[in-house]
């Protein structure tokens, strides 16, 4: 057997670990549903995330001031707003993406008005609903701890802070005691800067 051979056979079988791997991955992905427009948002979330009509946890990318309206008094008139409420009525984590409530939109509305909105938003989350930030969502679908912030993280701080993967996320200007670095080392702790 040449050399030559030998490189084919090795590149195959790395090939095939390669592949096996990615389709574990595609397999293991936690599957959530959609419910909305926003293309961007769901293309984002397709990259972790196994996008179907439903799942245990909903991303809702819009919501309609008359849907906001219905949902917290329990009816609804329009398909999307059923779609909402049945997922509601069978115990389904709903997330609303607060950048596409309607409502929040006009800037000028009169106080009273955006009063009796942020009321019924209130009675969606007591109903269960979150309401995030677009950018906040995708780290709440994968139940990651908060990240990092404090200027220093010493050994006590990196105890307390570590996830259930062995892992912390740092912010980039926090420094990293040198006693920390050793303990992360010697305990397979992987420290990640955001």
């Amino acid at each position: 057997m040449s050399d030559q051979d030998l490189i084919e056979i090795i590149k195959r079988e790395i090939e095939k670990y390669y592949s096996k791997e990615s389709n574990l991955k595609e397999i293991l992905k936690k599957k959530i549903g959609f419910i909305g427009n926003d293309i961007v948002l769901k293309d984002e979330l397709k990259r972790n995330f196994d996008i179907q009509e439903t799942g245990e946890k909903i991303v809702v990318s819009e919501l309609g001031i008359k849907e906001l309206a219905e949902i917290s008094q329990g009816v609804y008139s329009s398909e999307e707003s059923k779609k909402f409420l049945y997922n509601l009525l069978e115990g389904k984590e709903l997330i609303v993406v607060e950048e596409g409530i309607e409502w929040r939109k006009f800037i000028s509305a009169p106080l009273k008005l955006q009063e009796r909105y942020r009321n019924y938003e209130k009675v969606l989350e007591s109903y269960g609903t979150k309401i995030m930030k677009r950018i906040e969502i995708r780290e709440y679908l994968e139940e990651r701890k908060n990240c990092f912030t404090e200027k220093l993280l010493d050994l006590k701080a990196l105890k307390k802070n570590i996830n259930s993967n062995g892992t912390i996320e740092i912010s980039n200007e926090t420094k990293v005691t040198e006693l920390a670095k050793e303990y992360a080392g010697a305990n397979n702790i992987k420290i990640v800067k955001r």
